[in-house]
């Protein structure tokens, strides 16, 4: 771990393809959190000082003008793994995802992709050779039924006009 200049670092691109940014109260109060206590947990980046997870932090840090922050700085040689610790890290740091559910949907073949997992069909199993992950594992990890889970990513399936819609709050994922 060391400690990096925010001006250094880079955003994810993929970053909001999966996750929104904080806003309103919620982002005020990290803010505030910030400013008084610091940041406590370092930035993930990779060797490109690429941001796997810490937006939200760096995103305070250039608000709030803080020059430098602690980082931890990890190699990885597969953009999978890389999207993977992404997504993974950040579901675990904020703890309520608020994406909205297509983001959901794409964070779903992500991690489906990265673990392997395929469709069951009948006598076998969708479990993988690897992790040993299923669908119903993932979707249990990301705090949804098996339902919520098969809906949710039946939205990837949607035209793109109406999965414009759908990010813009202007159609109703049911």
């Amino acid at each position: 771990m060391q400690k990096i200049k925010v001006s250094e670092l880079r955003e994810h691109p993929k970053n909001t393809f999966y996750f929104d940014n904080m806003s309103g109260e919620k982002w005020k109060e990290f803010l505030k959190s910030i400013e008084t206590s610091g940041v406590i947990e370092p930035v993930i980046i990779n060797q490109d000082k690429t941001i796997i997870s810490g937006h939200q932090r760096y995103r305070a840090c250039l608000e709030l003008g803080i020059e430098e922050v602690l980082c931890d700085i990890r190699i990885y040689d597969d953009e999978q793994q890389e999207l993977k610790d992404l997504i993974e890290t950040n579901i675990r740091q904020r703890g309520d995802i608020s994406s909205s559910s297509l983001k959901m949907g794409r964070i779903i073949k992500t991690l489906e992709e990265c673990y392997g997992v395929r469709q069951g069909s009948a006598g076998k199993s969708d479990r993988t050779m690897y992790d040993g992950k299923s669908q119903k594992d993932i979707a249990e990890e990301l705090g949804m039924t098996q339902s919520t889970y098969t809906k949710t990513k039946k939205l990837l399936e949607l035209i793109p006009e109406l999965q414009e819609l759908l990010e813009q709050g202007k159609l109703s994922a049911s």
